[in-house]
């Protein structure tokens, strides 16, 4: 029996651990800090005082792996759209997909039997890819109930539980869900094998789509949720709609709202996903594991106010990753540059105009705490607030200079088969080509060649530095940004007797960084994405890197002095592509720091 997990994280990596112990042929497909980390290390499993330690087969190219028996996936049901054409090696004829996420899967209207049957839901599986190609009859159904929590990069500690009932969409009892069952019960879980596990998928979900966004809200635990009058009649409220859409779909609750919400209380000081994201800085999305009872509704003609409410103030006092409205559908922000701006314990920077007048201030809950003084040296707050809604983001500081790295990640270097360097290769870009975050950037006059967007990690100098050592760098820097180093590709070697990468990047509004500068943040922890028009390119860990944030600090002041507010753009990865449309959206978004988001008008 051949087994991919396909999603490493928390959840993954306690499946791989336990079915590698019971002696299953298990692959991990991973990727970033969290793959490096296997790699070196195995992947480590903290159960109380207990470590487990495996060294499984994992990558980031399932091509590598061949045909496989199960491929169970560990990733949230709207994001598997975006990994059906890796996936496609792991599927043979026979292969099942077990699909172990929280919320509706893909092909909950397979074998349904109602009037809903064939239904795709545009929540989870937009234009129906996951159902087109990966096909609704490979599909089991698995409900995970246990908390697992990733510690750190191959690292996976278990919090509570070990159940994760199964079922086949039709009920039937199959070989081969019963040969996956056993699988589980080998590696000391629970599987029960259910005939309705519709049933089983509504009940979990039943308490996310109430705890999840109230716990956002409020930055509540569970145990705090459920005990605090008010808090529990609104959890009443949003698991009566939620009971009343189900029910309509032919599901059969086993037990009450009262005693759901009570089970949650009993659960203790628990923190919600949403809420954790929240304080570790990671976007936080507001998704189809949520909207999808929204979008149910809607075909159900049932309403949902309570929910649609909470989304609402959810959406507002967060600024979270991914609006809805009312309606489960999309919606962009009004603060077109500003993009997500997650809340965290981490101090985020922003620089703004209100009302012709310059400032900065400190991103908080309620908007921006405006400080007076200098953003690297001696500030204050001044006691008023500002909403986002009502300035208009600037570049985070107006650097004295611009350094862009060349060459300084190990998967650019090997697919472009260059040695890596032996030390940093940079240029320095104009400080006129820095523009702000929703800036509209434009062709340059007289240029009509192709340009592309290089999305990448950014590190703002807060204090002026000349030859510190590596182990000295973090005195030195401020802060990280998300950076996109456009370029005028056709410029670069246009006279061959002289590369020409200062003016080929050099361009006005050919630097645009921010919205903020995140501090407190370890890069070594992040991952760059960049998304063109909507479809991701980019995706690649920080941890790739040649020389890390410190050592390029370290080196390039020793061979010039920084000052505070200068950005070094620390080099992009796999990945790099033309703008071709006459409008392109190009968002550079980094977990924990935000997204970039610019035009780019031919």
């Amino acid at each position: 029996m051949r087994i991919c997990i396909y999603g490493a994280g928390a959840i993954g990596g306690y499946l791989g651990v336990e079915f590698m112990r019971a002696g299953a042929d298990v692959s991990l497909v991973a990727r970033g800090a969290h793959l490096a980390a296997m790699r070196q290390n195995g992947l480590k499993l903290l159960i109380g005082d207990e470590e487990r330690v495996v060294h499984p087969r994992c990558t980031d190219n399932p091509a590598e792996l061949g045909e496989q028996d199960y491929v169970i996936i560990c990733l949230k049901a709207h994001s598997i759209t975006g990994v059906i054409e890796p996936m496609r090696p792991l599927l043979g004829d026979r292969t099942r997909i077990v699909t172990a996420v929280n919320g509706i899967p893909y092909w909950y209207f397979h074998k349904h039997g109602g009037r809903h049957e064939g239904s795709t839901l545009e929540s989870i599986d937009p234009g129906g890819q996951q159902w087109n190609e990966l096909g609704p009859e490979r599909a089991i159904g698995c409900v995970v109930y246990p908390a697992t929590e990733i510690e750190a990069p191959g690292v996976i500690r278990h919090v509570y539980g070990n159940n994760f009932p199964l079922g086949e969409p039709s009920g039937e009892i199959t070989s081969d869900v019963q040969k996956l069952s056993e699988l589980f019960v080998a590696a000391g879980m629970k599987a029960p094998v259910l005939d309705r596990i519709r049933d089983e998928i509504w009940l979990k979900l039943w308490g996310n789509v109430c705890f999840n966004p109230i716990s956002a809200l409020t930055h509540a635990t569970l145990d705090v949720i459920c005990s605090n009058p008010g808090t529990r009649a609104l959890s009443r409220a949003i698991m009566l709609e939620a009971q009343a859409i189900a029910e309509s779909l032919g599901v059969k609750f086993r037990v009450d709202v009262e005693r759901r919400i009570e089970g949650a209380r009993k659960v203790g000081a628990h923190k919600t996903s949403m809420l954790q994201d929240l304080e570790r800085g990671r976007p936080v999305e507001i998704d189809p594991l949520i909207t999808v009872v929204q979008e149910m509704g809607r075909m159900t003609g049932i309403a949902t106010p309570a929910l649609d409410a909470v989304l609402a103030l959810v959406a507002q006092r967060t600024r979270l990753a991914g609006l809805y409205d009312g309606g489960g559908r999309r919606r962009s922000s009004r603060n077109a540059g500003g993009g997500v701006i997650p809340m965290s314990n981490v101090t985020r920077w922003v620089r703004f105009r209100h009302h012709a007048e310059i400032g900065f201030g400190q991103l908080t809950l309620s908007g921006i705490a405006v400080h007076d003084g200098d953003m690297f040296g001696d500030m204050r707050p001044t006691g008023q607030t500002l909403a986002l809604d009502n300035v208009e983001l600037l570049a985070p500081t107006q650097p004295s200079k611009v350094i862009a790295l060349w060459n300084n990640f190990h998967a650019l270097a090997e697919k472009l088969k260059s040695p890596e360097p032996a030390e940093p290769l940079y240029l320095l870009k104009a400080p006129t080509s820095v523009t702000a975050p929703g800036a509209v950037i434009r062709r340059p006059l007289g240029y009509d060649g192709k340009t592309t967007y290089e999305g990448e990690l950014g590190i703002v100098i807060g204090k002026s530095c000349t030859a510190v050592a590596p182990e000295q760098a973090d005195a030195f820097i401020f802060g990280y940004t998300c950076t996109n180093d456009v370029t005028a590709a056709d410029i670069l070697n246009r006279d061959p007797t002289f590369p020409q990468w200062a003016r080929a990047k050099g361009f006005d509004g050919y630097g645009p960084f921010g919205p903020v500068i995140a501090s407190g943040l370890d890069p070594a922890s992040l991952v760059v994405r960049t998304i063109l028009n909507g479809v991701e390119r980019q995706n690649y860990p920080i941890a790739d890197m040649i020389f890390s944030a410190q050592t390029l600090v370290s080196k390039i002041s020793h061979d010039m002095t920084l000052l505070p507010g200068d950005l070094i753009c620390c080099g992009t990865s796999i990945g790099v592509g033309v703008m071709k449309e006459p409008v392109n959206t190009v968002t550079v978004a980094i977990d924990g720091i935000g997204e970039l988001t610019n035009e780019f008008r031919q």
